[in-house]
């Protein structure tokens, strides 16, 4: 019998034993609360499945309300989500009015065992990981406890067919991550392939990932296979999945708990055999509590969480890597000689807001150049220095009046709503107040996603910042001259921290 999908989950009430602050490495674990009956207020943890309820002394949760039958219902996991099976009990299970032989368990769901109500909730426990030996794992290097404690957690993970949510800054190894648990796993020998919903236009994604039927749309000139489709067998990385639309979250939430998938103008169902990871450079859990995303799909994704530390916040694994770098270029160990303990010391004291991905860059930058990775630092890579620009600006093929010259002021993005940390400084200039021109400057040492990110950000805070200011605020005023609705406009305004009310927004669930 099909598994039914049952509207009206109430919002869930999430517990955690997780201390200060830090989620650090987590593990989804699911407990039942009984609501009613002689047993009301009892909490139990479904440690082990099946999982079974009744009346009956070898139950492992016993009910002695009379409508409960000997053994009722069981739990059981499968492939990291959990299924309830009525097991011919006398007065049914029942989830809303529904009375079900099977279905699957979300976050929040009421059931009634009889006249016995049981609530199912999600717990996340901090998990107390003791640091491996080694300061390695596949491709992965590290020598700070918290590296270490992630390779220890890596080699479990790495086992089990559990899906994963990979949380970090951009530049942190999200990517290295999840191809060391597919490489270290019993799917190693299967494709491993990467959706980047964050780099792929909007009307693409949903053939991306589920393929598509030839005739589906205008321009599907033939049948194309999906990235679930060419997962089969292996590990299906999705990153960036917090840029996925809100309308493609719950059909990835059905194909998840099904194992089947529909290209997009079809009706025949593909059978899945694929590893999920996700990735986000945004806590996945702080924007479901924003409504920018399903709780449901992240309690699905989210058995395990592994927390990627920003590499300022492991600056003693600077030198390990470095030099990890440096020998996996041809002729790199020529610039090991270099690594002086005052060069050592400066790029540990450099705060990388590229994280890895930078000094990644660094390395291979001052390996091409033949000069120190120290020469290589700062935001335009150390290629465009005081002395070189000045150089430039004194050529007369190129020279410009200094009185023409902008003056160029750091534009720091804003930090996403629920997070703390900003994007690096962006170099802009907005002229005199009389000028609506505004000037950007990409940073070239990133990779192209990033660099375009960090550009288009800077325009946005640069832009209605301007309106903002000839406006004086107001929000009509300020709409109509962008020509957006002002739905938009409050979430852009807020997005970049301009004083305006916070009203008209809509997300998960408003209509």
């Amino acid at each position: 019998m099909a598994k039914q999908y049952l509207p009206g989950i109430p919002t869930t009430q999430v517990h955690a034993d997780i201390k200060g602050g830090d989620p650090g490495f987590t593990e989804r674990r699911s407990q039942l609360v009984v609501l009613t009956g002689p047993e009301a207020g009892r909490v139990v943890d479904v440690q082990r499945t099946p999982f079974v309820v009744g009346k009956g002394e070898e139950c492992d949760l016993v009910l002695t309300e009379p409508t409960v039958s000997r053994t009722h219902f069981s739990i059981e996991s499968e492939q990291g989500a959990f299924v309830i099976r009525d097991l011919t009990s006398t007065n049914g299970t029942w989830i809303d009015q529904f009375r079900i032989k099977e279905a699957w368990l979300r976050p929040g769901t009421v059931l009634r065992a009889g006249q016995a109500q049981l609530r199912f909730e999600p717990v996340f426990k901090a998990m107390d990981i003791q640091p491996a030996a080694v300061d390695r794992f596949g491709s992965l290097v590290g020598s700070s406890v918290r590296m270490r404690q992630l390779f220890t957690l890596l080699a479990r993970v790495a086992q089990t067919e559990a899906t994963v949510v990979i949380f970090g800054e951009t530049g942190t190894g999200k990517s290295a991550v999840a191809q060391a648990i597919h490489a270290a796993s019993p799917r190693k020998n299967g494709p491993f392939i990467t959706v980047d919903c964050g780099a792929i236009a909007e009307n693409l994604i949903e053939s991306e990932l589920f393929g598509h039927e030839k005739g589906a749309f205008t321009g599907a000139e033939r049948m194309r296979q999906g990235a679930l489709e060419r997962a089969q067998g292996g590990t299906l990385f999705i990153d960036e999945l917090v840029d996925l639309r809100l309308d493609l979250q719950p059909r990835l939430l059905r194909v998840l708990e099904e194992r089947e998938v529909r290209r997009v103008g079809g009706n025949a169902a593909i059978k899945l055999d694929v590893r999920i990871i996700a990735a986000s450079r945004f806590d996945l859990w702080r924007e479901v509590q924003e409504k920018r995303f399903r709780e449901d799909l992240y309690f699905r994704l989210a058995v395990f969480t592994l927390p990627l530390p920003a590499l300022r916040e492991r600056s003693e694994d600077i030198p390990l890597l470095a030099s990890a770098f440096a020998r996996s270029q041809k002729g790199g160990e020529r610039l090991l000689a270099r690594f002086t303990p005052a060069v050592v010391d400066q790029l540990m004291r450099h705060p990388f807001p590229g994280n890895v991905r930078e000094l990644r860059n660094v390395i291979e930058r001052a390996l091409h150049l033949d000069t120190d990775p120290t020469d290589m630092l700062g935001p335009a890579g150390g290629l465009l220095s005081s002395s070189s620009s000045s150089s430039l600006s004194s050529s007369s093929s190129l020279s410009t009046p200094a009185a023409a010259l902008p003056t160029v002021t750091p534009l720091v993005a804003p930090p996403r709503p629920g997070t703390s940390t900003p994007m690096a400084p962006m170099p802009v200039s907005l002229g005199a107040p009389d000028d609506h021109h505004v000037s950007l400057s990409a940073d070239c040492s990133l990779p192209f996603k990033d660099a375009k990110e960090q550009l288009l950000d800077g325009f946005e805070a640069a832009y209605f910042r301007r309106l903002f200011a000839d406006s004086a605020g107001n929000v009509s005023a300020i709409a109509r001259a962008a020509g957006i609705d002002r739905k938009h406009l409050y979430t852009l305004m807020k997005k970049h921290n301009l004083d305006v009310r916070d009203s008209g927004r809509k997300g998960v669930g408003d209509e």
